[in-house]
């Protein structure tokens, strides 16, 4: 019953899912490879804070051809490893049960379950994107997820939409959307190495994951990023 449950809140999660998703993704493609060939990005609008961070570049942000190359890329690939598919369920179902198994070993005592959620929906993510899942006491993982929830927070808050209205102004003023530059920073670090270490035993007629894909895409030529 535990494990209904639990199966039920996840699938409900769809949401919360594809948008961890799109922050990973769009994270991976804007950092990694964005200086490959920046004519290729046309600059998007209105976006100042985000565009600072990664000069409208990857997936979100992005706009004309390029946009439209890596977006059908990135969604034919997604789907390609069962984003959207009832064969994501094993998946699904599989980190059910590490979910589960933290709640027990919390022996009855009342906890935060909003990063356990977080985990658990994260690692489904990073099965598709990275070919594995992480650990619930990773902290090198742990951290990523923090700083996700606390740029989330921030780019829905005021600091973030009087940045987008007035740049040049907050540009000077100390705030905490000063703190993105940071998270993006370490979050972009945490992806770096992971591409890093696909690199080293990339195979591209055996493509693990997302990233290996894309690796395959650029090594062809055909999304010069």
């Amino acid at each position: 019953m535990a494990l209904q449950v639990l199966l039920r809140s996840v699938l409900e999660w769809t949401d919360v899912q594809s948008l961890l998703l799109f922050l990973l993704v769009f994270l991976l493609i804007s950092d990694h490879f964005r200086k490959r060939n920046p004519k290729n990005f046309p600059r998007g609008l209105g976006f100042a804070l985000p565009g600072r961070i990664n000069n409208c570049q990857g997936i979100a942000l992005n706009s004309g051809y390029s946009w439209k190359q890596q977006r059908r890329f990135t969604v034919s690939t997604l789907r390609d490893f069962g984003v959207g598919k009832r064969s994501l369920e094993s998946q699904i179902l599989e980190e059910i049960k590490f979910h589960h198994q933290a709640v027990l070993e919390k022996s009855g005592e009342p906890f935060d379950a909003h990063f356990l959620v977080n985990n658990a929906v994260s690692n489904i993510i990073c099965s598709i994107v990275f070919g594995r899942r992480f650990e619930y006491t990773d902290e090198r993982f742990l951290l990523l997820l923090k700083l996700m929830s606390k740029a989330i927070q921030i780019q829905g808050s005021m600091w973030a939409q009087a940045y987008n209205s007035f740049p040049f102004i907050m540009k000077l003023l100390p705030g905490p959307h000063k703190e993105m530059f940071s998270f993006y920073r370490q979050a972009c670090g945490f992806l770096r190495e992971e591409i890093e270490n696909h690199q080293k035993d990339w195979d591209p007629s055996a493509p693990r994951d997302f990233i290996d894909c894309y690796l395959s895409e650029i090594e062809k030529g055909y999304y010069i990023v």
